[in-house]
Order: C-alpha cells, then structure tokens, then sequence
C-alpha cells in the first residue's frame, strides 16, 4: 500500500512538473525595444518586458537641456472589443545635471487582466515629444 501511494504521489509531481515545462512562451516574458527622442536632444530607450499580468521597464533618460525631461510608461489590457483598456501609470524623470542619464526601472501589473501593451511617451517641460506602443505579441 505504502509503495502504491509513493507511484501515484511520484506520477501527480511528474505531471506537474511537465505542465511547468510546458508554459507559453508570453508566460515566460516577452521582451521589446524602444527609443524616443526630443528635438533638444534629450531622449530615452530601454526595453519593455511582457509577464502576462504584469509589465516592467528598464530605461535611461538622457538630459540634454535645461528642460524637464519625463518618461511615462502606461500598460494596457487588450479588451474583448478589440480596443485598449489603461491599467496604469508610472514616470520618472531627469533632473539631474545637462548631459546626465538617468537609469529607472518601473512596473505595473493587474491580477485581473492580462497585459497586451505598453505605451512609452518622452516629455519635455510637459509637452509631448515622442512615444512607441510596444506590443506583447
């Protein structure tokens, strides 16, 4: 008896092992580039990283004025009319001296909703510059 329950606990974590195995390539991230610039100079780039509910970027904001550089990075689920929903917003920016870089990493996620983009937008005292929508698929 001992020794058929230790066969079907071994098959159940076999099983389970493989199901890990087997996982999508989306749930194991998905990574994108992006760039932006401005016409002072100033710009940022980085990469945007898919997890399903999640998102995370890594970026450099580049100061090339006396302006006020920011990058605002949004993630959005994909909705069952083919639209966009906004799950959230996060920015940062560059104060620091003209000529610096700024390395940020910033992430944002939803239990609920599965994230299908992320919008990369450069301003520069305020005003729209550049952007990317960098997609999971």
């Amino acid at each position: 008896m001992k020794t058929t329950r230790m066969l079907a606990a071994a098959a159940t974590t076999a099983a389970l092992s493989l199901s890990v195995l087997t996982a999508s390539p989306a749930e194991a991230g998905v990574t994108r580039s992006f760039s932006e610039s401005a016409s002072d100079g100033s710009a940022s780039w980085g990469t945007v990283t898919f997890s399903n509910y999640s998102w995370s970027v890594d970026a450099y904001i580049y100061r090339d004025s006396g302006a006020a550089i920011t990058l605002e990075v949004c993630g959005h689920q994909t909705l069952n009319n083919g639209s966009w929903g906004l799950l959230t917003c996060k920015s940062a920016s560059n104060g620091g001296s003209i000529g610096s870089t700024r390395h940020v990493t910033l992430s944002g996620s939803a239990d609920w909703a599965k994230v299908g983009m992320v919008t990369t937008y450069l301003y520069v005292n305020g005003v729209y510059a550049d952007g990317d929508w960098n997609y999971a698929f």
